[in-house]
């Protein structure tokens, strides 16, 4: 025998492991899906969906939502799932986008207006302001503009 009839069952030693694992994956897959969805786990991540969403617009209600309040509101909305076959891998990725980035651009919106009214909002006078802000409101100290002739007031 030589060397290159032993690589030719090294060859086929190695296809055969390949083709098990394979048909073990798809034994894998087919399990998952005899079994059906998970519907709880898929209440669950619905919901984290739907407080992360109510929490973008309004921070205060995530206390509303705690565990045992999730895990209530998820075991309710199980059978009706499980009756209409419905799981959140069915809803398009554009609404799940969405969903997921709609509330916290929302926030930063709401920010950056806040931010703009503010500095669109009168200055304080410098003697009520303190420190930085202070002199930074001060004038530069400048010589004063020369004395013009009063017909150059026509040029402007």
């Amino acid at each position: 025998m030589n060397d290159l009839d032993q690589l030719d069952h090294v060859a086929a030693a190695a296809d055969e492991g390949a083709a098990m694992a394979d048909n073990l994956g798809a034994e894998k897959e087919a399990e998952e899906i005899a079994s059906g969805p998970d519907y709880q786990g898929q209440a669950l991540a619905g919901l984290d969906l739907f407080c992360g969403m109510v929490a973008g617009y309004a921070p205060e209600t995530a206390a509303v939502f705690d565990t045992a309040t999730k895990e209530r509101i998820a075991a309710a909305a199980v059978p009706v799932m499980e009756k209409y076959g419905f799981t959140f891998e069915k809803v398009p990725p554009e609404i799940v986008l969405i969903a997921v980035a709609g509330p916290p651009i929302y926030q930063a919106a709401r920010m950056v207006a806040a931010r703009i009214e503010r500095d669109k909002a009168p200055k304080a006078a410098p003697e009520q302001t303190q420190g930085i802000e202070r002199a930074a409101a001060a004038p530069l100290d400048r010589p004063p503009p020369p004395e013009r002739h009063p017909q150059e007031a026509l040029y402007k």
